[in-house]
């Protein structure tokens, strides 16, 4: 998937009935990998916006720290500024994967509804 089908699929996220889908997706058993398991219930079934959203987190709290190491001279600080820009790194892999998978689920509830 690149980069320009993902804006577009992104783009129309808001655009259909969530609850339409899940219902349609559940009733069908269709997984969506990384964003939506019907075997699950209540919050961890839908991972579409709070998969997203713990990632957004992850992204901030490391960027965070990260700002705050630059600032301290002692030896940890040291460390933690090779480790976190890896951390770092990685959730940005994440964040990849996340929006391919909230771009893919999009394209499936568009096809099912």
């Amino acid at each position: 998937m690149d980069f320009s089908h993902i804006t577009a699929a992104l783009a129309q996220l808001w655009s259909f009935s969530h609850a339409q889908c899940d219902t349609v997706l559940q009733s069908r058993h269709i997984e969506i990998e990384n964003v939506y398991f019907p075997n699950k219930a209540g919050w961890a079934r839908d991972g579409v916006y709070s998969g997203f959203l713990w990632i957004t987190g992850w992204l901030a709290v490391i960027a965070a720290s990260l700002l705050v190491s630059w600032r301290r001279q002692d030896r940890s600080a040291k460390v933690l500024r090779l480790i976190l820009p890896l951390a770092l790194l990685f959730a940005f892999f994440l964040l990849w994967v996340q929006l391919q998978g909230m771009a893919h689920y999009v394209d499936i509830c568009r096809r099912q509804l």
